[in-house]
């Protein structure tokens, strides 16, 4: 039997889960690209940067990861209220509008409170965070829509 989310509870963790697994995939398009030497920021480092200031190499970067997932969390929740109130179409469009929202809203912060390492950003480097951002859009829209029209109740 299909369902649709009924409950509130259902709601926030689909959100939640969508974030997370746009977060995942994100992050598995910035470490390579980092790599190859096409930007020396991904969102890790944004993640170091809002928490500790600075950023670090090392175990400590698992404090920006820890920040980049949980603010992906956030959106994810964020998200899932956007699709509660607003018509069940588009998902896909909504998730994409919504990561460059997140990239536009994330240079804007950095540029007002002059975030170190974020005070001289790249064309490339915002190039790849934009794609990045869209790649979480387009992730977070997809899982959640699955969620929302495909989940099997047991």
């Amino acid at each position: 039997m299909k369902y649709r989310i009924a409950h509130k509870h259902d709601q926030i963790m689909h959100g939640a889960m969508a974030g997370f697994l746009g977060a995942a995939v994100q992050t598995l398009f910035a470490i390579p690209v980092k790599l190859l030497h096409f930007t020396n920021l991904i969102y890790k480092d944004f993640g170091e940067v809002l928490v500790l200031g600075r950023d670090l190499e090392g175990t400590v970067s698992i404090i920006g990861l820890t920040v980049h997932f949980a603010n992906a969390i956030f959106w994810g929740v964020v998200f899932s209220y956007i699709m509660k109130f607003g018509p069940k179409k588009f998902y896909v469009l909504k998730g994409i509008g919504l990561g460059i929202f997140i990239w536009v809203f994330s240079m804007a912060i950095a540029t007002m409170f002059k975030l170190p390492l974020f005070k001289e950003i790249s064309n490339s480097t915002a190039y790849v965070l934009l794609i990045g951002s869209i790649i979480y859009g387009l992730i977070m829209s997809l899982v959640y829509k699955y969620f929302d029209q495909k989940l099997i109740n047991d």
